[in-house]
């Protein structure tokens, strides 16, 4: 079994019992598999409330060491986040080591095409819309981030392009200095080295305000230490939150379980935080 495929069934098994029982909340509207590019899994969901808009958007990038997860995976999640008022974008992007870098970051741009054409359709406001992402997505939307707003990137990545202004952006249990983690050999190929991807190298003083977050057990938890210090130096405004509990663990991510009561602590937090930061 190749390392992707055992994080595929590991993984796996561990989101299918965290959600396990979940259904949709009844005050939020999906519209399921809107095709944003020309291959098969291209697609994403809009889930937003159901009330009146337009809706402040989030734009979520999921996570998975970039070799697994999808956005049925994320439906319930990112469902949770409609419910406080927001529409939610949630979408497949192509994996490693099937598909490798940058194609996640141009899935990413085909996404935001989509969203800008379709934005009066679905209701959206575009004076708050918002980006996020969690772990592997976390590293990626914050490359997404470097190379929409630092111009000597971007020359590295030319396809992306500003379509609309995302008021603030959220990294969550990320990863932003890959250094020498073994999954980068899936996601890489022989023209990309460890420095392309590293998004503290890639920072500009443009960028909106970042929520950061990660929590006790989490095993990447140094890794926002290393990103304040380059928001700091960039004077990006930032807020840091890290989540602890003397009573039981708090593992990687453990805010996408939407039963628990220190996830919602969290996810109350970060959608604060988005709601402050509009045109």
């Amino acid at each position: 079994m190749s390392k992707a495929e055992e994080i595929r069934k590991q993984f796996g098994e561990i989101d299918t019992k965290r959600d396990e029982g979940l259904s949709d909340p009844v005050d939020v509207l999906r519209y399921d598999n809107i095709r944003y590019g020309l291959r098969a899994d291209q697609l994403c969901d809009l889930y937003t409330p159901r009330t009146e808009g337009p809706y402040p958007l989030i734009i979520h990038v999921h996570g998975g060491g970039w070799v697994y997860g999808d956005k049925e995976r994320y439906q319930y999640y990112c469902m949770h986040l409609a419910q406080y008022g927001f529409a939610v974008c949630n979408f497949n992007y192509g994996l490693a080591p099937e598909f490798k870098f940058p194609t996640q970051l141009q899935d990413i741009q085909f996404v935001l095409q989509m969203i800008s054409d379709k934005m009066s359709y679905y209701h959206i406001d575009p004076a708050r819309i918002y980006m996020m992402g969690d772990s592997a997505g976390g590293h990626l939307c914050a490359l997404y981030m470097d190379a929409l707003y630092n111009p000597k990137y971007q020359k590295k990545y030319p396809f992306i392009k500003k379509l609309f202004d995302i008021q603030a952006v959220a990294y969550n249990c990320g990863v932003y200095d890959p250094g020498n983690d073994e999954l980068m050999k899936e996601l890489l190929d022989d023209t990309t080295d460890l420095q392309d991807v590293n998004v503290i190298a890639h920072l500009s003083e443009s960028q909106p305000p970042v929520f950061v977050m990660s929590c006790q057990d989490d095993f990447l938890r140094e890794q926002p230490l290393l990103l304040i210090k380059g928001l700091e130096e960039h004077h990006i405004p930032f807020e840091y939150h890290f989540y602890t509990d003397s009573q039981k663990e708090m593992l990687h991510c453990y805010f996408l379980n939407v039963r628990d009561e220190r996830a919602e602590e969290m996810n109350q937090d970060l959608v604060s935080f988005f709601s402050k930061h509009h045109a």
